[in-house]
């Protein structure tokens, strides 16, 4: 890898330096290493059936709002490292009037990701990386069913390669539902405060990576965090029905655990 296909991610590893020296909320570091049995992103499975490791590092504090971030995937398998990804991210999110029915949440972040020991093709000869861009909004108190709520939410992501040629630019809108549900509602031996975590999301793939525009997968998603004296793990397990063959020709079902730590 070249000194100049290190530049975005190093530009982005300045900022945390930048803003760290700026900051004057509490700033907090969370360390995270996740075991998953295999990658999958936005409906692509990634590396096949192999399982993986995805450690990240992200710091909140230095400005409202703000958190950056830094994450891996590494497959277990060595034989496997053209599927080692790095990615450089900056998050932003908001919820405006918080307490009240009709409050929303702004969220988003900027990617820079990089694959560098891969290219896309044989006559893209670079490391394979480009920019993804996300903006979504929710609704985290419009819809409750008694103690639970239901919060919709609608993201949109946007790929764009650093060099020409290395995949076609395009999108994915995602219509998102997300439920904590407390532990005692259920029954369940968890914690006072705990919550059983549902997640559900339908899919439409928009030109991105040259697959054909076509609703393309829809998922569902269990997890819960037990929190073990500041040790935090979270177990899930996560279910994928795939609706168009070039995205994704098998459903797929795959399971983590995620353990971090905050200081």
């Amino acid at each position: 890898m070249t000194e100049d296909r290190r530049r975005p991610g190093k530009v982005l590893l300045a900022a945390i330096l930048t803003l760290g020296g700026a900051a004057t909320a509490e700033v907090t570091v969370q360390p995270d290493l996740t075991y998953a049995t295999k990658y999958m992103a936005h409906g692509m499975n990634i590396g096949g059936d192999e399982p993986t490791w995805q450690p990240s590092l992200a710091v909140d504090g230095l400005l409202p709002g703000l958190t950056l971030k830094a994450w891996m995937n590494r497959p277990v398998s060595r034989d496997l490292d053209g599927f080692v990804e790095v990615d450089y991210l900056v998050i932003l999110g908001h919820t405006f009037e918080a307490d009240e029915r009709w409050a929303f949440n702004l969220h988003g972040y900027v990617d820079y990701w990089i694959y560098p020991f891969t290219a896309l093709s044989d006559t893209v000869t670079s490391d394979l990386d480009g920019w993804k861009f996300h903006a979504g909004v929710s609704f985290p108190n419009l819809i409750r069913l008694g103690a639970v709520p239901i919060v919709p939410a609608y993201n949109y992501f946007h790929w764009i390669p650093r060099e020409s040629g290395e995949f076609d630019r395009g999108g994915i809108h995602e219509l998102f539902l997300f439920s904590p549900i407390p532990g005692g509602l259920l029954g369940l031996p968890l914690p006072d405060g705990q919550t059983l975590d549902l997640g559900a999301s339908l899919n439409y793939f928009d030109s991105a990576f040259d697959f054909p525009s076509a609703l393309s997968h829809a998922t569902a998603h269990l997890s819960t965090t037990f929190n073990l004296k500041g040790l935090l793990l979270t177990p899930s397990v996560n279910y994928q029905w795939s609706f168009e063959d070039a995205v994704n020709p098998e459903d797929e079902f795959w399971a983590s655990l995620s353990a971090s730590v905050r200081f």
